[in-house]
């Protein structure tokens, strides 16, 4: 893709996932730009899959492998599938994704980034939750870099010690 208007928007608007990104992989040869330059068809691919995208291990695997290899980074594994379907049985107890996808969106994301991925994280939770309100016809997360501190100030409260993704309200951060 050549360095155009239109792709130095897109690349600026994925700064907050190559931000975060860089900080949480090990190979340092790849700079915040690179990161964003990679994602922008990994973010395209998963907008694509809103009719074949679940709450199952294998939807979440597959935007995860999109997002490591991309980044160049080794697969990932889901840890604690047991958790993942008490999680996702909850969530349907609570009437679904459609039921308060706001709501959800801060589960969703929080759950996959504290407490089932592997590598790299926080892109991969962040687009598994992007394909999810897209599937749901409500806009993909956004996140101006202004507020880059305090979303993830209120993501670090949805995890350890407490793991109270319920707390977690991503939308709050969006333009």
């Amino acid at each position: 893709m050549a360095h155009t208007e239109e792709f130095r928007r897109r690349r600026d608007a994925l700064s907050h996932l190559g931000i975060v990104e860089h900080h949480l992989i090990r190979d340092r040869t790849l700079s915040v730009f690179d990161i964003c330059e990679r994602l922008i068809p990994v973010q395209d691919a998963v907008l694509n899959l809103e009719h074949d995208i679940s709450l199952d291990r294998q939807s979440v695997m597959k935007i995860n492998n999109l997002v490591t290899r991309a980044l160049g980074q080794p697969d990932g594994s889901f840890e604690r599938e047991d958790d993942w379907q008490s999680f996702v049985s909850g969530l349907e107890d609570a009437g679904g994704f459609e039921a308060d996808p706001h709501h959800a969106s801060g589960w969703i994301l929080s759950s996959l980034y504290w407490d089932h991925l592997t590598v790299c994280r926080f892109a991969s939770a962040w687009f598994f939750t992007d394909a999810f309100r897209v599937k749901y016809r409500i806009p993909p997360l956004q996140l101006v870099p202004q507020d880059i501190g305090a979303f993830l100030d209120s993501l670090s409260g949805s995890g350890p010690p407490i793991y109270d993704g319920q707390t977690f309200f991503p939308d709050e951060y969006g333009p």
